[in-house]
Parts: structure tokens; sequence; C-alpha cells
């Protein structure tokens, strides 16, 4: 019996001396995430502009090609660059994440492109984003289990929303459409899921660290908010998504 009232108090001391770092660490963090995703759409909006303002509407089709093209492999070599250094533990991460944060602003030119055409789509769909956000961090900071086993949930979500577009695209050329509208339905609810799966377990991950790590270097910092940033951008592209096909058949 006071063994276990002793382990109590342990527990009740740990979580308390916790609770200020998680806030400080997450407070750094959100800093970081909040200057990449400054980065990202401060660029991908200013530069639409630019594109817009000097070669109109009928000749900024190729720049807008150009930029996504360079955005999207500038931002698959600098992810690759960025993941090794962080498993080695070389050399500072955040270089690397603000360019990752630059090549990204260019693969999502066309954010300000369907902005123009419907703002209110993706204002809505910011704002939506956002609430998701708070709600999946909630649940992973107040988790008192870790939940990275979710991760392997997450993982065998995926692979079954890839073998169900891989079997509606087979039904689709074949001709058995009956299928295709349901799949397609099903396919986008199994990847919101792993999205918001792999946002929890990222949220909890971070408080894990802070009982783990007195005093997170710079570099851990850098990688939780390169974390959080792809979720983020990931849960926006997914509502932008949705909302575009739900209310795109209402007008």
């Amino acid at each position: 019996m006071a063994n276990e009232y002793i382990q109590h108090d342990h527990e009740v001391v740990s979580n308390t001396v916790a609770q200020p770092a998680v806030a400080k660490l997450l407070a750094k963090v959100m800093l970081f995430m909040a200057l990449g995703l400054a980065i990202t759409f401060g660029l991908s909006f200013g530069l639409f502009y630019a594109f817009l303002y000097f070669f109109g509407y009928d000749g900024m089709f190729v720049p807008l090609i150009v930029s996504l093209v360079v955005g999207l492999l500038g931002s698959i070599i600098t992810s690759i660059v960025f993941s090794v250094k962080s498993i080695k533990n070389r050399g500072r991460l955040l270089i690397p994440y603000l360019v990752y944060a630059v090549f990204f602003g260019l693969a999502l030119m066309f954010v300000p492109l369907i902005s123009a055409v419907a703002p209110d789509i993706v204002l809505m769909a910011g704002g939506v984003t956002v609430s998701i956000f708070i709600v999946m961090g909630i649940i992973g900071l107040v988790s008192k289990v870790d939940l990275s086993p979710l991760a392997t949930i997450g993982i065998g979500l995926f692979f079954g929303a890839i073998f169900l577009s891989l079997l509606n695209l087979i039904f689709y050329l074949t001709g058995l459409t009956a299928y295709v509208n349901f799949l397609y339905i099903l396919v986008e609810a199994l990847m919101f899921m792993v999205i918001l799966i792999f946002t929890v377990v990222d949220f909890n991950r971070i408080k894990r660290i802070t009982m783990s790590e007195a005093n997170p270097s710079q570099n851990i910092v850098v990688f939780c908010a390169f974390m959080l940033y792809v979720d983020f951008i990931n849960i926006f592209l997914r509502v932008l998504r949705i909302l575009l096909i739900v209310m795109g058949r209402r007008r």
C-alpha cells in the first residue's frame, strides 16, 4: 500500500514538472512551424500575384508549371536531406527545413490560383484545418499513454487506401463504374484518417520527448516543427480537396 502511495506521488510530481516543459517545448515548436507555414504560403501567394501582374492570366501558365515542377523536385530532395541529417544527427536542421518550406511554397502555387477563383473555399479550408489541428493536438498532448502504436494502424490504413485506389482504377478501366464512387469516397475517408492519426501521434511524440530530454536542442525543436508543419499542410490539402468536391457540385 505504501509503495502505491509513493508511486502515485511520483507520478503527480512528474506530471507537474512535465507540464511546463511540454508547454515550453510546444511554444518553440509552434513558433518554428508558424515560420515555415508563413514562408510557404507567403511565397506561394506572393509569387502567384507577381506572375499575375507581369504575365496576366493568359501568360502565367508556363511560369506556374515551372514553379510547380521545381517546387516538387526541390521539396523531395530537401526532405531526403532533412531525413538523412536528422537520422545521422549531423549539422543543423533549420536550414534544410526553411529551404523545404520555400520549395513547398512553389509546389503549392495552385492554392492561390484556387483562391483567386473561389476565395471562400480556401478560407473555409484554412479555418477547418486550424480547428482540426487544435483538436488533434489536444488529444495527443492530453493522452497519458504512448500513442505511437497508432502509427502502425495508420500505415496499414494507408496501404489499404492505396490498394483500394488501384482496385478502383481497375473497376473504372473495365467499365464497372457502379463501385467507383463508393470506393473513391472510402479511399478519401481512409486517407483523411491516416493524416489525423499521424497528427495525434506526432503531438504525443512531442510530449514524450519532454520526458526524456530535459533541455531539447534546436535540432529536436526543428524536427518536431517539421512534423507538425507536414501534418498541417496535409490536413489543409485534404480539407481543401473535399470542400472543392462538395461545394463545387453545389455551384
